[in-house]
């Protein structure tokens, strides 16, 4: 049996799906058809790949998405017979030709023409991109000046940073955060991205249930009472039951769908595989859940020794800081480190980290500039005013008033707040996630019903105790509402 909208399969005896709330039918429904992408169109051609590539930096600067045609193959090969002295065009697509070939002559650059290299880097500049200003991974320290960032448009912008380093970590930002998951699907939807990325690790996983995950993401047909376990069964109680995770995965596997076998992506779950059936205590729980050890091996392992390129999606507050505040931004020794800093010491130079920025609106820019930016923008942190800010400025206010401790004896003790030190924002991440306004930024909703079953929910509420309350009230607060709705 199958549910009619999400089309999972059931076992027999089952007649309504528990995710939708609808009769099951007796035949799985036909998939939606896949997306239609249209054809690029050429808005202006020019006299070199470097020329080109700076237009494309500009382009995507204003805003507008644009390719050019074997960019990153020849930007990798200096001995390419074509480097740097072969045309190239610039693509866009068909709804953005327009306010393409606008800005391109509002550059100096006529319709169809070439133009020397010396007016495309005054185009550069007019477009906010400078030397002074990096708008990229390499090469952008900018020196003494302190220049405003620059917003690159996201997606663009984050492929950008796999050109030089194999990892991007990801901030997911408080967990549920509505617009980092539609960022997030949308990077991976981006037909570029499967021709850049080959893995995708993510904290919302267990690792137990990794053939599981494997299956569904490279289309075969799994069951949603065997796939969901792979969310539920993790070391935390609640966080990933929001619907948000399941619908990354479903998203994941809708684009191997339209891939060929060797270039489809691989989610890794990076949770350590806690059996929650031998967890009795919290000391029970810490033995079963290295977290960020865990998550650094199944990073090195499948990535990184396999000369692979991954995007890795962990909340960055606990788990991808470079020092931790809560350190009071001193190097933490062994696995008591977060998954990034723990990466970096064994591997310096392999990763770059994006903060999700959701808690202040002031980003070292007029708000007029800022307001002109792309919805969803990239920052580039080095060698700017907002890079040079201490880092517990973009934190909320009750983040920053937490206790900060030292280790004493290989035990963490708390220090006073005379003490506390600081970080430039820069030496924790190298960009930042602008997700608009953060009066505009939702929580996206909980499941309805998730915890209706009696037996599901007394295992969440004795979970929770073990954690000593962890998420108690939020698991309660759901289960009341959705005994509600359903007495009416």
């Amino acid at each position: 049996m199958f549910c009619p909208r999400c089309r999972d399969e059931f076992r027999s005896g089952i007649v309504v799906c528990p995710d939708c709330e609808l009769p099951l039918v007796a035949e799985r429904p036909a998939e939606d058809p896949p997306d239609e992408y249209e054809t690029p169109v050429v808005v202006a051609t020019f006299a070199s790949l470097t020329e080109a590539s700076l237009a494309r930096g500009a382009l995507e600067a204003a805003g507008i998405p644009a390719f050019v045609p074997g960019e990153d193959v020849r930007m990798c090969n200096f001995k390419h017979p074509e480097w740097g002295s072969a045309a190239a065009e610039i693509l866009v697509r068909p709804e953005d030709r327009e306010r393409a070939l606008e800005f391109l002559k509002l550059a100096g650059q006529p319709r169809g023409g070439r133009r020397p290299l010396l007016l495309l880097a005054a185009a550069v500049l007019w477009s906010g991109i400078s030397s002074a200003a990096p708008a990229g991974p390499p090469g952008l320290e900018g020196g003494d000046r302190r220049a405003a960032p620059v917003a690159l448009e996201a997606v663009s912008g984050v492929l950008k940073l796999f050109d030089s380093r194999p990892l991007v970590a990801m901030d997911e930002g408080p967990h549920h955060t509505e617009q980092t998951h539609a960022f997030l699907r949308n990077l991976v939807r981006d037909p570029r991205f499967a021709r850049t990325v080959n893995d995708i690790v993510v904290e919302f996983g267990s690792a137990r249930f990794q053939d599981v995950m494997d299956r569904y993401i490279s289309g075969q047909r799994v069951s949603i009472e065997s796939l969901r376990p792979s969310w539920r069964e993790t070391t935390q109680v609640y966080v990933f039951d929001n619907p948000v995770y399941r619908q990354f995965f479903e998203t994941v596997r809708a684009v191997n769908q339209k891939l060929p076998p060797a270039r489809r992506l691989r989610v890794l779950l990076a949770d350590p595989p806690i059996d929650w059936t031998r967890v009795r205590t919290f000391d029970d729980w810490t033995r079963e859940s290295p977290r960020d050890s865990h998550a650094a091996s199944v990073i090195e392992r499948e990535v990184l020794r396999k000369s692979r390129k991954a995007l890795l999606v962990f909340g960055g507050f606990g788990h991808l800081q470079r020092r931790d505040i809560f350190m009071n931004f001193q190097p933490t020794p062994g696995d008591r480190a977060g998954v990034l800093e723990q990466i970096e010491r064994a591997r310096p130079g392999s990763t770059f980290n994006v903060w999700s920025n959701t808690n202040s609106d002031d980003l070292a820019v007029e708000p007029s500039v800022r307001a002109a930016w792309p919805v969803t923008a990239l920052l580039m942190l080095k060698g700017t005013s907002l890079g040079a800010r201490d880092f517990a400025t973009v934190l909320p206010e009750e983040s920053r008033a937490l206790r900060r401790t030292k280790l004493v004896d290989g035990k963490r003790v708390p220090i006073p707040p005379a003490e506390y030190g600081g970080l430039p924002l820069e030496e924790n991440f190298d960009a930042l996630l602008y997700l608009g306004p953060v009066g505009s930024i939702t929580r996206a909703p909980d499941a309805p019903c998730e915890y209706r079953y009696d037996a599901y929910y007394a295992e969440v509420v004795r979970r929770a105790g073990v954690l000593n309350g962890m998420n108690l009230e939020e698991v309660r607060r759901e289960r009341e509402e959705c005994l509600k709705r359903r007495r009416r």
